[in-house]
Formats: C-alpha cells, sequence, structure tokens
C-alpha cells in the first residue's frame, strides 16, 4: 500500500503533532511504503529520506519560527503543500491520502482526494480544534470553524488522538452521525537503556519539556517555584519558543534564577538522560490535544503533575500516575510538589505503576488502529 501523509508539521519543525506523524510513519514503513508532505525552512531540505520514509518539503513563508506559525504562513502552505501534492499523486499513485490537523493540512489532503479519487483520513490531533489563547480557534472564530467542519464532513475517515478533541469537534457542530475514532499518538522506546534515578535528599528536580509558547502555561510553573522556599527545589525546563525571553525575565522578577534552569530545544539522549535524573515531570498546559511528553517521562518511571484539562486525562490517573491540578493555580501546584517531595512510598509505587502503564500506547500496538481503517478503505 501506498500512503501519502500530509502534515504542516514534522521533525524538526512543529511540536507533537508532527513527532507522533513520525513515529506511525516509521512504524507503517515497515510493511508499505511511506512519503511525507510537509513545511520546512531555510535549514530543511527540500527532499530527504529516514530509513523507508520519504520526505518532501514546501517552504511555508513567513512562518514565526519552528515551533510556531501564524494564519498568513498556515495559508502558504495550504497554497504550496497542494501544488507539490498534485505531482506526487499523480506520479505515485498512492491508495490512501492520511492528513494531520484538520487546517491547514487537512484542507490540502480532502482537495487532493476529490480531485484523484483516493480515500481520505483525517487525524484531529488539538491546536486546529482548540486553543485557549488564539483568536483564531475555531471556538471562537466563524471562518476557522466552518473550515474544520467541512474538512472533517468531507473526509472518509476521521480519527482524534483522544477523546477531549473529539468532544470539541462535536461542538463545532459536526453531526452525530460522523464517526470519530480515537486513536491516540503512539510511542516509540528510546533504542538506548534507561537509567532509573535513586531518589536522595540533596536535591529534588522538577522538570518541563515544551515549547514555549503561552498555551503551555509555563509561567504558572515558574509562580509555582517562587511559592516553594525549598531551595533544593530545582526546575529545569526545556524547549524553546517565543514566550522564552518573558519567562526568562518572570524567573528574575520572582528571583528564581538560581533554581529555574532554559536548557533549550534538546532531544533523543539528552533528553532521557535530564529525563532518568529528574524526580518529577511537570506539565501546565492550558489545555492538550495528548502529550506525548507523558510518555516519555512515564517510560523513565516519573510522577506526572499535569493540569485537569486535556487529552491527557484519557491515560492520566489523579493519584496513580501523579497528581492532576487545575490549570493556572501556582499555589495548587506548589502543594503537590511538596507531597512528592515528602512522600517516598507513593513516588516509587507511581514509577513501577506509570513504567507498566506506558507499554499500552507502544507504537506497535496503537498503529493497529490505523491499519485497520486503511484496510477498510483500500480493502488491502
Amino acid at each position: 500500500m501506498k500512503i501519502l501523509f500530509i502534515n504542516c508539521e514534522y521533525p524538526p519543525v512543529g511540536g507533537g503533532g508532527g513527532v507522533g506523524n513520525k513515529i506511525l510513519a516509521k512504524e507503517l514503513a515497515k510493511n508499505h511504503e511511506v512519503d511525507i508532505l510537509t513545511s520546512g525552512d531555510q535549514d530543511t531540505p527540500y527532499y530527504s529520506k529516514e530509513g523507508n520514509v520519504e520526505i518532501f518539503r514546501v517552504r511555508s513563508f513567513l512562518r514565526e519560527s519552528r515551533w510556531s506559525s501564524g494564519i498568513i504562513s498556515l495559508s502558504f502552505f495550504c497554497i504550496s503543500a497542494f501544488v507539490k501534492g498534485f505531482s506526487l499523486v499523480k506520479k505515485n499513485k498512492y491508495n490512501i491520502v492520511h492528513s494531520f490537523f484538520a487546517l491547514p493540512s487537512g484542507l490540502v489532503g480532502v482537495a487532493l482526494s476529490k480531485i484523484f479519487r483516493i480515500p481520505h483520513v483525517l487525524t484531529i490531533v488539538g491546536g486546529e480544534i482548540y486553543d485557549p489563547t488564539r483568536s483564531i480557534s475555531p471556538d471562537r472564530n466563524r471562518l476557522t470553524k466552518l473550515a474544520v467542519r467541512n474538512v472533517i464532513n468531507l473526509s472518509d475517515r476521521v480519527t482524534s488522538i483522544s477523546n477531549d478533541i473529539k468532544v470539541r469537534a462535536r461542538l463545532l457542530g459536526i453531526s452525530s452521525e460522523k464517526e470519530i475514532f480515537v486513536i491516540p499518538l503512539g510511542f516509540e522506546p528510546p533504542p538506548y537503556k534507561i537509567s532509573y534515578k535513586k531518589r536522595t535528599s540533596k536535591e529534588y528536580t522538577l522538570i518541563t519539556i515544551a515549547r514555549l509558547v503561552e498555551r503551555k502555561g509555563i509561567q504558572y510553573l515558574i509562580k509555582a517555584m517562587a511559592r516553594l522556599k525549598d531551595k533544593r527545589i530545582r526546575l529545569v525546563i526545556v524547549g524553546d519558543g517565543p514566550e522564552k525571553e518573558k519567562l526568562i525575565s518572570l524567573s528574575t522578577k520572582l528571583n528564581v534564577t538560581d533554581r529555574v534552569k532554559f536548557v533549550g530545544f534538546i532531544t533523543g539522549k539528552p533528553k532521557y538522560k535530564l529525563l532518568s535524573s529528574a524526580d518529577c515531570f511537570v506539565s501546565t498546559s492550558l489545555h492538550e490535544g495528548l502529550g506525548l511528553v507523558f510518555f516519555e517521562a512515564m517510560y523513565c518511571g516519573l510522577p506526572i503533575l499535569a493540569t485537569n484539562v486535556g487529552g491527557q486525562t484519557d491515560f492520566l490517573e489523579d493519584g496513580k500516575t501523579g497528581f492532576l491540578v487545575r490549570p493556572e493555580r501556582p499555589r495548587e501546584l506548589a502543594d503537590v510538589i511538596l507531597k512528592l517531595q515528602n512522600d517516598g512510598t507513593l513516588v516509587k509505587e507511581i514509577s513501577i505503576y506509570n513504567r507498566k502503564k506506558v507499554k499500552t500506547y507502544y507504537i506497535s500496538k496503537i498503529s493497529g488502529g490505523y491499519k485497520k481503517i486503511y484496510k477498510y478503505l483500500y480493502g488491502y
């Protein structure tokens, strides 16, 4: 089977939706021909090959950065991706077109699907359905709401990475007659051994990994650090983005620069080294579609402290995988951090539970859901 993925983001551009697509593509490419049509910048080649996956990139003009994009750059992606996609589909005769994100990728996927009469699978990821920090979020913008609704209705099969995103899609006016299948992003275990940290009383290290954008709510974690007077409690912030300077300024203002460390964008083995040397993973996001980084932290045996809004509530259990708190509540964050710091027995139980539970989300298992959909649409 020949599969063309269309995604406006794909590593090193973008965030979790691109990473999840990459993991899925790698798994499917073991038995199928898989191509990726995505965006790039001046530092990414127009064509590359990773294993059995071929990657074709088009330029997204006026893209704000690798971590965020605006309406203009997304519009340019629609045009350039359609032109490139047209030539790819005509030449390679794909059996399935699979888009990640209803906007802008889904617009391109639906158009190519209708022109070439190829089944179109759409995966809705999160930010294109609901983003509390953006005025163009479909729940507040009539134009994007209409576009998302049409893309979903015109797709042959629609999947959502979480129940939260499925529900929010319904709120945009998607008929209950239109099936939306929940298939989470899959996790690929790292190809190297992870050394689990032994607890000590010298330092208690918190770690968060995120794009530094407003939606991630990192400022509330920094404010929680200001409430924690124990100098042994440290915070490592992994990631980059447009909010970085504001966050550094906030750390200075709250006098916690000696305990808050910004290490920038890190991936691969160095990232897992930081995770395995930490005591607790914290996410203060205002909303998440799912969050692959939770799986990475669970794999390392870390307790998870996260907000209770978003797709992560499909698998994070209050009191079992860690704790869930309300968004924008630094005091609640601080209280739970102290609870985890002072209860070694509970943390040990959580660590064992998380390392076991994450196996449910291995890509080798998750990919089966997509294979069933492809088989239904193509009959292969």
